[in-house]
């Protein structure tokens, strides 16, 4: 685990020294305010409330082909 986390360490500091990185933080770290309007809070919300149901819906599914000893 040590290794994998190095090679990510590796791999950011990578990207963070190639050309345009500067304004591919920018990008991600500015957002335009702007261009949030309330269609866009409403399909986040959907998009967050149906990831956590198909979440829920693994879990249970999941759940019930364990041993009831199991924790």
């Amino acid at each position: 685990m040590p290794l994998l986390f190095l090679i990510i360490l590796f791999l950011a500091a990578r990207a963070v020294m190639l050309p345009g990185a500067g304004e591919g933080l920018a990008f991600l770290f500015k957002p335009d305010w702007g261009k949030i309007s309330p269609q866009v809070i409403l399909v986040a919300l959907g998009t967050a409330f149906f990831s956590l149901g198909i979440g829920n819906g693994v879990m249970v599914t999941y759940g019930s082909y364990i041993n009831k000893r199991n924790d």
